[in-house]
């Protein structure tokens, strides 16, 4: 009973073949009647509209012809678009289905049934190992032959499905005959299933058949695998993948099939892959080394021939293709070579580069720069050079070249209008701003201030920033970006990361100064707060010069950042004002951070008022500040001990009574009320302190000295508040109050 029952099956398999090819051709027929009738339908709606003339709004007889003819208006809608284009969607998805799906599934579901009953024979012993080959081969003439049969009576689908399979059973008798049998030895089962993978892949072009070119590409990749013996055989294999590789971009020259440009690249490199880890992982031997150079090679000859020689084809595809075949070899030379030959891994990925960049060029001048595959080249090849940088010189050691490169990507970027190519403009300078930052590489003999090499390099990288700012800044205000908002940012951004580098290599630089001098690490504060006062300056110019507003915030910031690391530095450690009083650099830095905010101040109060008048008051409480400490200093440094800090304490309230004077003095002279509440706020304070502190602490000399000097001064302050006053009312022809 059994063996009936897989006969039975056997003949349902055989007869599957002609009975989906029938069912095929019903549903044409049944296509062709429907099509016929849709086609009839339309010309009789044209012919009767047509034959209505126009008639005025009012005419009785349009609305009353539907009902004259019940049977136009039940087969012609009432909606002339919408209806019939369901319709046609509804049969397109349906012939897709019957014709093409049904068809390509019943050709696999063939194979794989094939493959099952002649595994079911073997193990039972029905037939002999010569008869089962020899059926399976004569199965796979004879369904190729039914193919063409039926491809001169019209059915080309069904064609192609059945001679797919005829191609894939003549595989399979070449590889059961090896595998399972034993009739042939590999290098006759090798030469069988390459003979017909080249007979498929003929016959695909020459019946324009991209199914059947694809599986016989990929018969072809597979027959390495199922014919392995665990032997290294490199040599042998990269020239079978490289005539395999040549017949795959002959067939994409002839037939613009990317399944099969993508097949024979994916199936390509792995196979070399796998050969690769399997005997010659980690080690630079001659085959890998060559075998990867002539992969890649193979890979880019057909994009930028195709670029070359102007013929059409899909561009963004074999842009994509030459990115990832640079990517892919530069992997591979990487795990070859990273660790015994750094040198010889930093050629390679230049020589991956330069060969780029050469045919770039010539792809470039010959299609104007509107390539895609050129453009993809060119990134490839700065990507290569990047990633060289990186080999050869590390992290930080790197720095200047990438930010060179990063200024020559968005130069090309902008000149050619290429988002990636700024992209990578960007990515680059961002490695050369960490490997400046994170630069910790010991200085080389003795230090040298500013002439050394960390130094003069983040100099080089923050004038990279300033440069690509600069390129973004000119794009905004010729108005020649598509993007503009983007542009504001890059330019913003740039100027952010040049002011970065300022900062944080100037602070290094005074680290190291005063290490090498034997210094405690708080005499580098008069040039950190030097720094601080001079690199916000750097975003105010822009601001106002463009009236922009990031940047003003990006100033203010960098403003806030400084005063408060002059806060905590100040109050962290000793203010050093003796031996000499206020000719010292902690305050000479200071005063220097307080003209800054001053000037800046004054520069917006022009473009944003409320921004200046903020940094100017910024400027005014920092300077009561800094003066404040140098005064207690130097008054507490030059008397004796045991004076309990009195000259110190006398001194502060007599400044204070002194800096609310210039206050009110400048309020009054330049009509600004905000100076002269603060003049009276201060003098408030002031009387607050020589009333409840200096009164009961200061000996009485000190007492007079700081009443009599806040008395005159609070005198002369209301002398002026009384001209001021008599001033402005007699201006507006008011009587005096005197």
């Amino acid at each position: 009973m059994g063996p009936a029952i897989l006969v039975l099956l056997g003949l349902a398999l055989v007869a599957s073949g002609p009975a989906a090819f029938f069912m095929a051709l019903a549903l044409r027929r049944r296509l062709a009647i429907l099509e016929v009738q849709v086609g009839a339908l339309r010309a009789g709606s044209s012919r009767r509209e047509s034959t209505i003339a126009p008639r005025a709004p009012a005419a009785p007889t349009l609305a009353a012809e539907p009902a004259a003819h019940p049977r136009a208006a039940s087969i012609v809608p009432s909606r002339r678009t919408s209806q019939p284009v369901a319709a046609r969607r509804g049969d397109g998805l349906e012939t897709l289905i019957g014709t093409r799906w049904l068809n390509r599934v019943g050709v696999v579901t063939l194979l794989v049934g094939a493959a099952l009953f002649l595994k079911l024979s073997y193990d039972n012993g029905w037939v002999g190992p010569t008869g089962r080959t020899l059926a399976t081969a004569a199965a796979g003439v004879a369904a190729i032959g039914f193919g063409e049969w039926t491809r001169k009576r019209g059915y080309g689908v069904v064609a192609d499905g059945v001679t797919a399979f005829g191609f894939g059973a003549l595989y399979a008798a070449g590889y059961f005959a090896y595998a399972f049998y034993g009739l042939i030895g590999d290098r006759a089962a090798f030469a069988v299933m390459a003979l017909t993978t080249a007979a498929g892949v003929a016959f695909s072009v020459w019946r324009s058949s991209q199914p059947l070119g694809f599986l016989s590409f990929l018969g072809g990749y597979l027959t390495p695998v199922l014919l392995s013996t665990h032997e290294d055989r490199l040599p042998e294999l990269l020239a079978y993948l490289l005539v395999l590789g040549a017949g795959a971009e002959a067939v994409a020259a002839l037939r613009p099939w990317i399944s099969v440009r993508g097949l024979s690249f994916v199936g390509s490199w792995a196979l070399f892959g796998a050969a690769y880890v399997s005997f010659h992982a980690g080690r630079p031997d001659e085959a890998p080394l060559i075998g990867a150079g002539l992969l890649f090679a193979l890979h880019i000859a057909r994009p930028f021939g195709a670029a070359l020689l102007g013929r059409a084809g899909d561009r963004r595809a074999g842009a994509a293709l030459v990115a990832l075949d640079a990517l892919v070899a530069t992997l591979f030379y990487r795990d070859m070579l990273a660790s015994a030959h750094p040198a010889a891994l930093v050629l390679a990925v230049l020589g991956i580069g330069a060969v780029l960049a050469a045919l770039a060029a010539i792809a470039w001048r010959r299609s104007g720069g509107g390539d895609p595959i050129a453009r993809s080249a060119l990134l490839a090849a700065l990507a290569s050079a990047t990633y060289a940088i990186d080999v050869r010189f590390g992290l930080s050691g790197g720095a200047v070249l990438w930010t060179v490169e990063a200024v020559a990507l968005v130069l090309i970027g902008r000149r050619v209008r290429s988002a990636p190519a700024e992209a990578m403009g960007a990515i680059a300078l961002a490695l050369a701003m960490i490997g400046t930052l994170a630069d910790e590489r010991a200085p080389l003999g003795a230090f040298r201030p500013v002439l050394n090499s960390r130094f003069l390099g983040g100099l080089e990288v923050a004038a990279g920033c300033l440069a690509v700012s600069r390129i973004y800044h000119r794009a905004i205000a010729s108005r020649s970006d598509g993007i503009e908002g983007a542009s504001r940012a890059a330019y913003v951004l740039s100027l952010a990361a040049a002011g970065i580098v300022l900062a944080a290599i100037g602070a290094r630089e005074a680290f190291e100064g005063v290490r090498a001098l034997g210094l405690p690490a708080s005499a580098a504060n008069p040039w950190l707060w030097t720094i601080a006062a001079s690199v916000p300056a750097l975003f105010v110019v822009p601001a106002v010069r463009d009236r922009s507003r990031p940047v003003a915030a990006l100033a203010a910031a960098a403003y806030a950042v400084a005063v408060l690391a002059f806060a905590s530095l100040a109050a962290g450690t000793p203010w050093r004002a003796w031996p000499r009083p206020v000719l010292n650099a902690e305050f000479l830095a200071a005063l220097l951070l307080v003209s800054s905010l001053a000037a800046a101040g004054a520069a917006e109060r022009r473009v944003w008022p409320k921004l200046g008048a903020i940094h100017l008051g910024a400027a005014l409480v920092l300077f009561f500040c800094v003066t404040s400490l140098e005064c207690f200093e130097a008054f507490r440094r030059i008397e004796a001990e045991g004076h309990r800090y009195q000259g110190a304490l006398a001194s502060l309230s007599i400044l204070w009574a002194l800096y609310a004077s210039a206050l009110l003095a400048a309020g009054l002279w330049r009509r600004y009320p905000p100076l002269r509440y603060a003049a009276i706020g201060l003098f408030g304070v002031t009387l607050a302190k020589v009333f409840l502190f200096d009164l009961s602490e200061l000996e009485a000399h000190y007492r007079i000295l700081a009443f009599v000097s806040l008395g005159l001064l609070l005198v002369a302050g209301s002398y002026l508040y009384a001209r001021f006053v008599k001033r402005v009312e007699s201006a507006a022809g008011a009587p005096s109050a005197e």
